[in-house]
């Protein structure tokens, strides 16, 4: 009988998982004579035989208290320092070889739609929705959350609620603020759900939601008068959207600080809810699930002292009243080189309107990536057009997609910018069934 493998320390396993949260690649533990070592990898295809290959890269030693003591650098000079310059001496600047997880398995594509559509469907459904082995799914399953470092979440309709949703493209003229500054600045607007630092035609651009007009100027003139960056020449435009095909931007723990008003609670004053006002039961499971999904309900009728079943029959009526659009899945680690944001001006609509059917299929055409080819479409009010974010695969990628949506001037005209750093929220990279969401 052999024996049983000796538990990792809970304060190697925490510090192992910190370091996985930070890298952007792989990260995996090695014991060896009773140390642990902690290694960066990534998987690869070479172009040239087809052939899989897993790249390794030592990055330190994590003690039995969880200290972490970093690789010591060579004095000697030379020798690659990151995983980013090791892959790059092996292979070159090149597009000589692909990210393994960046093209999965059939199977595995299919498994991560069925995911995207349910994030709370077991093995064994998914097994019979796609007629596989539940074990096959369960394991593949396990393998996928691991790999692309999946997180799963419910997707809040915010229009139930009264509320509207914009965009802000910003652009600034000569200085521009620190990511830090300007993290600070818009992290405590609950209204905001996602800000992203770009380089192109933008260099900022922010998704949020507000109750007005008049709430949309308070929060922005509050914004660009803060002291850091009132005295900075730039231009902010404000559009309305509507969500379009597969519209998906994952809801900020802070945003419940708004919702958490307009919970409704039985006084003399107020003895029936109103429109838009939620049951305490109602907020408290929206916003566990927005923070994990996965999680089962029992544990929130345990945690605030709900009736038993009340989580569960809550998040079915929530789902039925289409106040949570679906649970879903959010992909943190994609696999991708870059995200980038597509702004298609319309500004001769008659012909955009002859070509808007082909326009529509080519961004929704989906390809062998664990995620769709746009992670958003919305329509713009000013100026009008539509607006996607699309993940990055290959080089060169953006600007054949560019070509591909506007051949020969078809009314529109395509600005773009490469998204450098997500300061607040998280971009909802999955792989959905689009013609879920059509309109």
């Amino acid at each position: 009988m052999r024996p049983r493998k000796k538990a990792i320390p809970k304060q190697v396993l925490a510090r192992l998982n910190e370091l996985r949260k930070n890298s952007k690649f792989g990260v995996t533990l090695n014991k060896i004579h009773g140390e642990y070592f902690a290694y960066e990898y990534k998987d690869v295809i070479e172009s040239a035989t087809g052939k899989r290959k897993r790249n390794v890269f030592y990055l330190g030693k994590i003690s039995e208290d969880g200290t972490f003591v970093k690789r010591v650098r060579s004095m000697t000079g030379g020798k690659p320092s990151t995983m980013e310059e090791y892959l790059e001496s092996k292979y070159g600047k090149g597009n000589e070889v692909i990210d393994r997880y960046a093209a999965p398995s059939q199977k595995d594509l299919n498994i991560l739609m069925a995911m995207s559509s349910d994030g709370r469907a077991s093995s064994v459904g998914i097994a019979r929705k796609l007629s596989l082995k539940p074990s096959t799914v369960g394991y593949r399953m396990k393998r996928l959350k691991q790999i692309y470092r999946i997180k799963t979440t419910i997707d809040i309709r915010p229009t139930t609620f009264g509320f509207q949703r914009f965009m802000v493209l910003a652009k600034f003229n000569s200085a521009k603020p620190s990511s830090n500054v300007l993290k600070e600045i818009l992290g405590e607007e609950p209204r905001i759900q996602l800000a992203l630092l770009t380089s192109g035609d933008f260099d900022l651009i922010i998704y949020f939601v507000a109750e007005d007009i008049e709430n949309v100027e308070k929060m922005l003139y509050r914004i660009r008068s803060d002291k850091r960056i009132a005295y900075l020449d730039s231009v902010w435009n404000v559009s309305y959207l509507y969500e379009y095909y597969g519209w998906y931007v994952p809801t900020r723990e802070k945003f419940f600080e708004l919702l958490e008003n307009r919970v409704w609670h039985r006084t003399k004053d107020s003895p029936r809810r109103r429109p838009n006002e939620l049951l305490p039961s109602e907020y408290l499971v929206m916003k566990e699930m927005s923070k994990d999904a996965s999680r089962k309900l029992a544990e929130i009728d345990n945690q605030y002292g709900l009736t038993k079943g009340n989580a569960d029959y809550t998040y079915k009526k929530l789902l039925k009243n289409e106040t949570i659009q679906s649970c879903t899945i959010c992909l943190e680690n994609p696999h991708i080189k870059y995200a980038a944001f597509v702004y298609a001006e319309q500004y001769n609509i008659g012909l955009f309107n002859d070509s808007k059917k082909e326009y529509q299929e080519t961004i929704t055409h989906e390809f062998a990536r664990p995620t769709n080819r746009v992670s958003y479409l919305a329509d713009v009010s000013s100026p009008y057009g539509s607006a996607f974010i699309t993940p990055i695969y290959e080089d060169g990628s953006l600007e054949a997609l560019i070509n591909e949506i506007n051949p020969g001037k078809k009314g529109m005209k395509i600005k773009s910018a490469v998204i450098t750093n997500t300061l607040l929220g998280r971009i909802g990279f999955r792989k959905f069934n689009l013609d879920e969401t059509k309109k």
